[in-house]
This record gives structure tokens, C-alpha cells and sequence, in this order.
């Protein structure tokens, strides 16, 4: 488990960015919360930890698990046409939104009730096609999903 997975499973009063590789204790930066951990504390945490219910992926990770196709989708959907009616401009500006509540996030627990809605509603709206929701909120993850 990478040191920034680490900090937001077993820290989460602790925001943390990283700038390199999320396995180089060194290229973690605190951002705000409480103090960052040290590299010490970390990997007790992370030995101690290996079995835990991984529900929350790296962000990375979770955009993975869309295709190429559903992440444009879902680009060309956010974008407003102020000629479209209401309607279609409102969930541009929604899309717009959990965008950016993604960019900012560090991780994405899929079995947070936003985090579903959000993904289910991209189904119903035909962004993303017909049992795709399910399959990228209950894939099983890999280690790769969160190391």
C-alpha cells in the first residue's frame, strides 16, 4: 500500500497530495488536518493494515474503471450549450461539479452514497451504457486499485 492510501484510510483527519511516486515517503506533502505521520508510523500502519475492507480506490483507479469512450462521454456531457434547454444545462453543471469534487479528492470510497448516485445517475442519464454503474461501484478491487 502506497504511503498516500495509507494517510487517507488510517488518517483521514490528514490531507495529504503527492507530487511523484505515492510510494516515496518523501514525495508526500501535508496539505491540511492534522500533522502527516511519520515514514515510521506509516509503514507500522500499513504492516498492521494489509487485510482491510478496501472499499476506497486511489482516484486513478477509479477513473480506470471507466473506458476511454465513457470518460469522453461523460467530458462532452459536462460541457454547457447555452442554447440547450435547462435541463440539459443543469446536469452539465452537475457533472461539472462532481468533476471537480473528484480532482480534489484524494480517494473515492464506491460504497459512499454520493459516490453511487453519482455513478448510477451517469447510467440513467445514457452517459455510461446500461449495467455499467454496477460494474465500476462493485468490482472487486485489485491491489492495483489502491497501491
Amino acid at each position: 500500500m502506497d504511503y498516500v492510501t495509507a494517510i487517507g484510510l488510517g488518517f483521514p483527519n490528514t490531507q495529504v497530495r503527492c507530487f511523484g511516486d505515492p510510494f516515496v515517503y518523501e514525495d508526500v506533502q501535508w496539505v491540511s488536518g492534522n500533522p502527516m505521520p511519520s515514514k515510521q508510523a506509516l509503514d507500522q500502519w500499513i504492516a498492521a493494515n494489509t487485510n482491510i475492507n478496501r472499499t476506497k480506490l486511489t482516484v486513478f483507479a477509479f477513473r480506470n474503471r471507466f473506458t476511454q469512450g465513457e470518460k469522453i462521454a461523460i467530458e462532452l456531457s459536462s460541457l454547457d450549450k447555452p442554447t440547450a434547454p435547462m435541463d440539459q444545462r443543469q446536469l452539465a453543471a452537475k457533472l461539472r461539479v462532481h468533476m471537480a469534487d473528484l480532482h480534489a479528492a484524494t480517494f473515492v470510497d464506491v460504497s459512499h452514497p454520493d459516490a453511487r448516485a453519482g455513478v448510477i445517475e451517469l447510467e440513467q442519464y445514457g452517459i455510461i451504457g446500461p449495467g455499467r454503474a454496477l460494474q465500476v461501484l462493485d468490482t472487486p478491487p485489485t491491489y492495483r486499485d489502491w497501491e
